[in-house]
């Protein structure tokens, strides 16, 4: 009998970023929609961001010391304000199709003014004493804590810990789609994992983690599935079984939703 074991992998697949610096009256626009979910760093300046065919009343201005977030799919159009205006622009690739950090754009005023926040912000300005190859790793790093730190100062101290125990009343459900993404339970088995009634796990689970329990799942399966194609150790069918899968063509026909390409291009087998 074949075994192996699949180690659990961080859900944004790939990020970078780039460091912008334009003049006033400088026009960009994501009317095509963004393709990657993105954070931006206002360093210094200001940009207007205004949605693509809404009121320009919708739309909002972001100064210096501020972050943006703007899910894949984004449609904007950003005008620079000042006579010298500087960003950082850091887009993430996450697996599936729910935006990573929120579903809609979100500005986070004055977010230098939080110390963690500031901190990472001025660590990843002075970089360019780190040699290149740790530089990438570090940057990389530093990127996963302005995130968390953005989600955890923006929230009051109410909601954070209403946050807390949300995820720890789901957890042995979240623990068991994660280890167990193989077994195909429904939606009411792991509401009964956690005392609930279906559609009250489903509404927290939503909440909680920005997406449903099966979809959860789905993302966990094709991003196991990715690791063991592109390990070169195993076929698109063998692939497909191992995550709980037996229709092939569904299992191709998600892969290439979630990645961009065909399964059989990754495969080894």
């Amino acid at each position: 009998m074949e075994r192996f074991m699949v180690s659990t992998t961080a859900p944004i697949q790939h990020l970078s970023w780039v460091a912008v610096e334009r003049e006033r009256g400088r026009v960009v626009s994501f009317s095509g929609g963004r393709l990657w979910d993105t954070l931006i760093v206002v360093v210094e300046g200001s940009l207007l961001y205004q949605p693509c065919g809404k009121r320009a009343c919708d739309g909002f201005t972001a100064q210096k010391g501020d972050c943006v977030f703007f899910p894949r799919g984004a449609k904007n159009i950003c005008t620079y304000l000042e006579g010298r205006n500087r960003i950082i622009s850091v887009q993430m690739q996450a697996a599936g199709q729910t935006a990573f950090f929120h579903n809609r754009p979100k500005l986070y005023p004055n977010a230098a003014a939080d110390g963690e926040v500031n901190r990472v912000i001025t660590s990843v300005l002075s970089c360019e004493d780190i040699e290149p190859q740790a530089r990438s790793l570090f940057l990389t790093s530093q990127f996963y804590l302005l995130l968390y730190h953005l989600k955890r100062s923006f929230l009051n101290s109410a909601e954070w810990e209403q946050n807390q125990r949300d995820y720890q009343r789901l957890k042995p459900a979240i623990d068991d789609l994660t280890l167990h993404f193989y077994e195909n339970r429904k939606a009411a088995e792991y509401a009964a994992m956690v005392h609930m009634c279906e559609s009250g796990f489903r509404k927290l689970f939503l909440k909680c983690m920005g997406q449903s329990p099966i979809a959860y799942r789905n993302a966990v399966r094709m991003q196991k599935a990715n690791d063991m194609l592109t390990s070169g150790e195993f076929s698109v069918t063998q692939a497909a079984q191992a995550v709980g899968i037996e229709n092939l063509s569904f299992f191709c026909r998600e892969y290439k939703k979630f990645f961009g390409t065909c399964a059989n291009r990754r495969s080894g087998g």
